[in-house]
């Protein structure tokens, strides 16, 4: 396996790919049940461009978004973190991810760049 890379994921520019890898991200996917907490989300967040808004108004849930798709997810603020909630955060990360390589790629192509 290539360092740096997911394993079965190869090419360059392909909009199918992970922009790189990330050891957290990958922590996260790999073992949901471990002792996460809101302090992982948060740095996962902005590792991968992500914003982490926390609770707002005496809540106790952060907000996970991003800016390229709608919707936000909800993460209890308490510690451990609940697995679902790490999985669904990995599948909301990759979704960040592969929409911000389909970007690069699209913007790679554009005529007088």
């Amino acid at each position: 396996m290539t360092k740096g890379k997911r394993p079965g994921v190869t090419g360059e520019g392909d909009a199918t790919q992970l922009v790189r890898f990330n050891k957290l991200l990958e922590a996260m996917r790999g073992n949901p049940k471990n002792d996460w907490g809101i302090s992982d989300v948060e740095k996962l967040c902005q590792q991968i461009g992500m914003e982490a808004r926390p609770p707002a108004g005496g809540g106790s849930h952060y907000k996970v978004s991003s800016d390229l798709f709608k919707g936000a997810l909800t993460i209890p603020a308490k510690r451990p973190i609940r697995p679902v909630y790490i999985r669904l955060l990995v599948q909301w990360a990759d979704r960040h991810l592969l929409l911000q390589a389909a970007i690069s790629a699209r913007a790679g192509r554009e005529p007088g760049k």
